[in-house]
């Protein structure tokens, strides 16, 4: 039997009152959550974009180091949440990235480290355009915690009977186009990129001795597509990223950002499944970080729909320190 984990699986609540309203919820919302059921959810952060698009690595073409904290559906006890460590080092025609994530859902947890690659090729249709193939390399451990589980069936043939722990490699891959790769406020530009994750599909054993379930890996794909207006040192960017598992599950983020160079930047973002977001977020440059800018930013989210109010608030951070060229 193949089991495929999602966000809130009954399974796994701790109270039939909580168990009912999250079938309710998945039940309305199944064809749009099924996107990031095996893959954390997105960042709307341009400093994590490479984590779903290794072609997206160093695309800026400025070394970064970042730490972002998500965490989901505050409503919920044992919420979906999401840690992640990463950096991004340009060099000449080519980017390198390293990442360390760690995701948790309930006694569902993912721990992965990636490594990604990037290399730059001058197309000429502009003078400073860039197309951009990226790889990823990942290795995750997927762990259930048989102790946090509490079920209202304890004769479920599939409750894990111990601790597990499955060790898995994965990859992905991407492609990445911007008429500007030089700076981000030298001209305006136009990007759009393709990428697909889970390149490695198959099962995972991950219920522990003599359950037979596994977890079925699936390929998600994701496009982006984007412009820069630059006007002096400010800059306004819409851009559309669209998701994409198997099956013909999709949804797709919205989003309108507005940044001045290394003083702020601010966001909205609209997601198809009513949640909409705002982002705020700063830069810190003065003596104490001469050797580059200090950036932190946040962002809340709120499903306007009917389950807004069971689901709650959603929060996003990010602190990172990018070094001046």
């Amino acid at each position: 039997m193949e089991l495929l984990p999602f966000r809130g699986r009954g399974l796994f609540q701790k109270e039939n009152r909580i168990m009912k309203l999250t079938y309710t919820i998945l039940i309305t919302f199944l064809p749009i959550f099924l996107f990031s059921q095996q893959l954390p959810y997105g960042s709307n952060f341009r400093e994590n974009q490479f984590v779903s698009n290794p072609a997206m690595t160093a695309a800026g073409n400025y070394m970064e180091i970042n730490a972002n904290y998500l965490q989901q559906w505050l409503g919920f006890n044992d919420a979906p949440r999401t840690a992640r460590v990463h950096g991004q080092f340009p060099l000449e025609n080519m980017g390198i990235g390293g990442l360390m994530q760690f995701d948790k859902t309930g006694p569902f947890q993912a721990s992965k480290f990636a490594l990604t690659y990037a290399y730059k090729i001058p197309i000429g249709i502009t003078s400073n355009d860039r197309l951009t193939i990226g790889v990823m390399g990942s290795i995750s451990e997927y762990q259930i915690n048989q102790e946090e589980v509490i079920a209202t069936n304890q004769a479920d043939i599939y409750l894990p009977v111990e601790t597990s722990s499955t060790l898995t490699p994965n990859a992905s891959a991407g492609i990445y186009y911007t008429t500007n790769g030089e700076d981000d406020f030298d001209n305006n530009s136009f990007y759009i990129g393709l990428a697909a994750n889970q390149l490695i599909s198959g099962n995972v054993p991950a219920f522990g001795e003599g359950i037979e379930a596994n977890l079925k890996q699936k390929i998600h794909a994701n496009a982006t597509a984007g412009v820069r207006i630059i006007n002096d040192e400010l800059a306004l960017e819409p851009s559309v990223w669209v998701n994409y598992a198997q099956d013909n599950i999709n949804n797709f983020n919205m989003a309108l950002r507005i940044e001045q160079y290394d003083t702020f930047n601010a966001g909205l973002i609209y997601s198809s499944n009513q949640t909409l977001g705002l982002q705020l977020g700063m830069s810190i440059k003065n003596d104490f970080f001469k050797d580059g800018v200090l950036r932190v930013g946040i962002l809340g989210n709120y499903n306007i729909g009917k389950v807004g109010a069971y689901q709650g608030l959603g929060y996003e951070f990010v602190v990172g320190y990018r070094f001046v060229k």
